[in-house]
């Protein structure tokens, strides 16, 4: 029996890690290359559109189950995931990091798209932000283009934007996790005022909310998009890492490795 495990998160190195004794093959599967990351199984990338989508792939490589511990905005791949394993009858184990919370202290403001943050800028403080850190990984053209009135737009990600920079924006290259430290510094260094991100969950990349809670900095929280329902009859939902390797081995530890 072979599990596939769609990855490109930490909590999603720490699964496979967790599942490399069970005896059964594993593959790690990212959606494109920025880290290889080292693992004690087979690692690919590129995405399944090439091979007739995930259902296919699947089927092909004798996929029996598949762990999705992707990043909770990967909308389409999540609903790839739960189409295939309803279409081919197989487990589909799905990890979902909790939200992040709003505590006393901090000053968020929710929005769902980009275009809303303009008018959300002028409706939420007394001074509209004008140096603010675009903590969303990929931007195009016409995200930046929203913001062209702005003094600086910092930027951060692991690739640089695949649609160039404008005039007022500066990119860092960097790889969570990040620590408050060097959250303080880079916000100070760069005279930030305000924080846009997604809601992402997790502590790899927390560290910019403490820091914008020790700054008094707004920061402008992206919701989720609304959560992909699989199949209840092959689709369990996790919250924690070692529920979903726990049901997982409870499941599949008693059953013949040539299954």
């Amino acid at each position: 029996m072979t599990i596939l495990i769609l990855g490109g998160t930490s909590e999603a190195k720490a699964i496979c890690q967790q599942l490399a004794n069970i005896g059964r093959p594993l593959i790690y599967s990212l959606a494109g290359i920025v880290r290889q990351p080292v693992l004690p199984c087979e690692v690919i990338s590129g995405g399944f559109s090439q091979y007739g989508g995930l259902a296919a792939w699947c089927q092909r490589r004798g996929v029996q189950g598949i762990v999705d511990a992707t990043h909770p905005f990967a909308s389409r791949i999540r609903a790839s995931a739960s189409a295939a394993s309803t279409e081919l009858g197989i487990s589909c184990w799905r990890f979902t990091r909790p939200l992040w919370q709003a505590g006393p202290n901090d000053n968020w403001h929710e929005f769902n798209h980009l275009a809303e943050l303009p008018c959300l800028f002028k409706a939420s403080a007394q001074t509209s932000p004008q140096r603010i850190f675009m903590s969303l990984g990929q931007l195009d053209s016409d995200d930046l283009a929203l913001f062209k009135d702005r003094q600086l737009l910092l930027i951060r990600s692991a690739i640089p934007l695949q649609g160039g920079l404008t005039n007022n924006a500066s990119w860092v290259q960097a790889v969570g996790p990040f620590s408050l430290a060097g959250e303080l510094a880079l916000l100070r260094n760069y005279g930030i005022d305000a924080i846009v991100c997604k809601n992402s969950g997790g502590d790899a990349v927390a560290a910019k909310l403490a820091a914008a809670r020790q700054l008094s900095l707004p920061v402008y929280m992206q919701r989720r998009p609304e959560p992909v329902l699989g199949d209840e009859r092959w689709c369990t939902e996790f919250s924690t890492e070692q529920a979903l390797v726990l049901a997982l081995k409870q499941s599949y530890l008693a059953s013949s490795p040539n299954e």
